[in-house]
């Protein structure tokens, strides 16, 4: 039991008490002798049935109902593993007890050994047999074996025909997976929302025959996609192993809202575009895109109030050139976006430089709009803060982003 108590600051007290409760419901792992078949020596044959073992957490008593010796026939020896909080585990060993007149045939262990080739040689090994006459041994073992279970029939025949026969399982078993080698991992530059990347070949070697697939798509998105290649042999046996392939924009976004109310008649984005590659881009070329649901249906118009170019040319004001324009849209949080273009403009922006545009739009009623449902929208952003979820494109390839 454990005891809680709350005082408040003039010393009333409440207590409750809390019971918790360890329970041990697990029952122990024994594993028990194998089964014994032997001839008899005797009308009840002594027998050494071996050992159980067990394992628990907690200490484990092991019992049995064997038999100080056992009579001709199978006897079923039960093992009971119990635990120091009473959960039983039981199992089972057959004791065979025979007897017969016939030679007493004793052939090699069951072999399960790992192919080696399609058909594989192995070494069964020599049966023994015992009787008051000369015997002669046989067996129908062929020379090498096929994958699965083939059973060798051993016969001991003596010289008056009486005759004994056991059987010995070869079991040839294919556990070993192909080995896999995959291209190595690929970094590209993104080309637009979808990127096409030649991911390479697989290989794989197996004894057997083997298929090699992967999941890989017919283009990737902006990102990190892991590429699950598969080999699988003619028996099953499954080797995976992944590829990734990163599909990276060399462009940065960066954006806040300077209103982050969840409702209000004007969305005021800020938003910084970041020439993170090694060309030069017209201004002209690019547009950016916020995305939003309008909540409802009027038109919407956009006001610039502030754009420049900053970076190693100093700092350029192009406000006077920014424009922006709604269009539909359908897709995750959104059925609307406000684009902006730079027309006519003849400034450049070098690598290393930013563009900065500090706007905002409304409906042409003033109705509120509710940002929380909005893709582009950052509710927690104070400063320029890396985004995808709004999108810059290059003579309308995309180069920043990703699309909703």
């Amino acid at each position: 039991e454990v005891k809680w108590t709350a005082t408040d600051a003039n010393g009333n007290i409440t207590t409750k008490i809390q019971k918790v409760t360890v329970q041990d419901t697990t029952k122990p792992v024994m594993s028990v002798p194998q089964e014994i078949t032997t001839e008899a020596t005797a009308v009840r044959t002594p027998v050494e049935i071996g050992k159980a073992t067990a394992t628990d957490i907690f200490h484990v008593d092991i019992t049995n109902d064997g038999l100080a010796d056992y009579p001709v026939d199978t006897t079923k020896v039960t093992w009971t593993a119990t635990d120091g909080n009473g959960n039983v585990t039981t199992g089972y060993q057959n004791v065979t007890v025979r007897d017969t007149t016939k030679p007493k045939l004793t052939v090699p262990e069951n072999i399960t050994v790992e192919a080696t080739a399609v058909r594989t040689p192995v070494s069964i090994g020599r049966a023994t047999a015992v009787d008051i006459f000369p015997i002669m041994l046989l067996n129908d073992g062929p020379k090498d074996y096929p994958i699965g279970k083939t059973i060798v029939t051993w016969m001991a025949r003596d010289i008056n025909g009486n005759e004994s026969q056991a059987e010995q399982y070869i079991t040839v078993k294919d556990t070993t997976p192909p080995v896999l080698k995959i291209p190595a991992d690929i970094t590209v530059a993104a080309t637009g929302s979808r990127t096409k990347v030649l991911i390479g070949t697989a290989t794989a070697t197996d004894i057997f025959g083997v298929n090699v697939t992967s999941d890989a798509p017919a283009d990737f998105p902006v990102g990190k996609t892991a590429v699950t290649w598969t080999a699988t042999d003619a028996n099953g046996n499954i080797t995976k192993a992944v590829q990734y392939i990163n599909v990276v924009q060399k462009y940065v976004v960066k954006s806040f809202n300077a209103t982050t109310i969840a409702t209000t008649n004007s969305i005021d984005p800020r938003i910084m575009f970041v020439n993170t590659g090694d060309t030069t881009l017209k201004l002209s070329d690019l547009k950016i895109r916020y995305y939003f649901t309008s909540d409802g249906d009027k038109s919407q118009s956009y006001w610039c109030d502030y754009a420049e170019i900053k970076g190693t040319s100093g700092q350029r004001n192009i406000t006077s050139c920014a424009k922006g324009s709604s269009a539909l849209f359908t897709g995750t949080q959104c059925d609307h976006y406000i684009e902006i273009t730079f027309p006519g403009s003849i400034e450049t922006v070098k690598p290393g430089e930013n563009v900065v545009i500090q706007g905002r739009f409304s409906k042409a009623d003033w109705s509120n709009y509710t940002q929380t449902n909005d893709y582009s929208f950052n509710p927690t952003a104070k400063d320029y803060t890396e985004t995808s979820k709004i999108t810059v494109y290059s003579s309308g390839n995309l180069i920043g982003g990703i699309e909703p």
